[in-house]
């Protein structure tokens, strides 16, 4: 799981994440639909790195564009 962290961190500078202040979510899928979710959340001391292991994930194909949720009002 180790090497599975590396990643995530390498990954998540590369889109421009903030490491020691953004909340993110790295998931690692296998070919047998087993998956590692990696989670890093909170502030300052308080900030923590969670692994979860499941034994069936199902990750769809990326959608274009942004989830509407996250679009403001001035862009739309």
């Amino acid at each position: 799981m180790e090497e599975t962290a590396i990643k995530a961190i390498e990954q998540a500078k590369k889109q421009g994440f903030q490491i020691d202040k953004d909340d993110f979510e790295i998931v690692q899928p296998f070919d047998d639909g087993n998956a590692i979710i990696i989670s890093v959340e909170g502030a300052n001391e308080n900030r923590a790195i969670n692994y979860e292991v499941r034994d069936a994930v199902i990750v769809l194909e990326k959608q274009e564009g942004t989830l509407d949720i996250f679009v403001s009002e001035e862009k739309e």
